[in-house]
């Protein structure tokens, strides 16, 4: 398969349609929400369900039900959440949780989420083990411009996780990303370089796995924008 590579000298792109759910000021979900908006984002049927109380173990938010079923004993699955409430969720832990949503869903065992770090100019010490799976700054950007959000956390967002949902090319030397962060009520727009140094990660969905539906998106590249529908045929150009 192909990989179309959209990114230009003079370019911007945002995607439309990702709910922005906020945490609480004393919580440490931003895991928790930044998955949920990804989960919204590409399966918007889930979107109603995210945030209601696991009251039975088919009903209520499609993440509680995956954790309910893994920790298999309710004193299990009450004692992690409340460790979720204070310590927060692992971005391992949320990778998995992503991964066991989609090959339940699709009775498969493929990978729909990877968890990867992302290489910096400013690194010094990323570690040995991660280099071979790191990516560079241009494949996050690359991935929202085949209209898939990705959750970004470490790095300049410090112990922190958010959802990126644009990009702003204006050269090498001058790329930002947009985001949406749990803590805060508006879209936030950073310099890449701010956001992806030393020990920044980022949960990236599998372009080949999603082909069916994704979100639309603003695009510029030229005179002026353009809304962007999602088109299968994309990935085979």
């Amino acid at each position: 398969m192909k990989r179309r590579r959209l990114l230009s000298p003079l370019e911007e792109s945002e995607l439309v349609g990702v709910p922005h759910y906020t945490q609480g000021e004393a919580d440490g979900l931003c895991v928790y929400y930044a998955m949920s908006m990804m989960l919204a984002a590409l399966h918007p049927a889930w979107g109603s369900t995210l945030h209601e109380a696991p009251r039975y173990s088919w009903k209520g938010s499609p993440v509680f039900q995956a954790l309910r079923r893994h920790y298999k004993t309710e004193r299990l699955f009450k004692e992690k959440l409340a460790d979720w409430f204070f310590d927060g969720m692992s971005l391992s832990e949320a990778t998995k949780i992503l991964n066991g949503f989609f090959r339940e869903r699709n009775k498969s065992k493929l990978t729909y989420f990877t968890l990867s770090h992302v290489r910096s100019r400013r690194a010094t010490t990323l570690r040995k083990h991660s280099v071979a799976h790191a990516l560079t700054v241009n494949d996050v950007l690359t991935a929202i411009s085949w209209h898939l959000p990705v959750i970004v956390a470490g790095g300049g967002v410090d112990s922190h996780a958010v959802v990126a949902i644009g990009y702003s090319v204006k050269g090498a030397a001058d790329r930002s990303i947009c985001f949406l962060d749990p803590g805060v009520v508006r879209p936030e727009w950073r310099a890449c370089g701010d956001v992806f140094t030393e020990d920044a990660e980022v949960i990236m969905p599998n372009e080949t796995e999603f082909r069916d539906y994704r979100l639309g998106r603003l695009f510029t590249k030229g005179r002026g924008p353009k809304f962007e529908l999602w088109k299968p045929a994309f990935l085979d150009e």
